[in-house]
């Protein structure tokens, strides 16, 4: 479903319900100081990287390049 575009409804459906789950475990939270927002909710984390790996892959991304990228935020951080 990720060879090529435009992408499936599956996959658009599947990064809907990720950011919707991140969205209310973030709301689950409550109002916690603005550094502490700065971290996803552990339980949430797993739903940014599947919409991170997601968009990766339709960017055409190697794992090599993700990686990288993903080492350059993390330092930004």
């Amino acid at each position: 479903m990720l060879a090529k575009h435009p992408y499936s409804v599956v996959v658009e459906n599947v990064i809907s319900q990720a950011a919707k789950k991140i969205i209310a475990l973030e709301v689950e939270r409550g109002d916690i100081p603005r550094s502490a927002r700065s971290a996803l909710d552990p339980k949430a984390q797993p739903y940014q990287d599947l919409i991170d790996r997601l968009f990766y892959i339709m960017a055409g991304l190697t794992e090599s390049e993700a990686s990288a990228i993903e080492s350059r935020l993390s330092r930004m951080l």
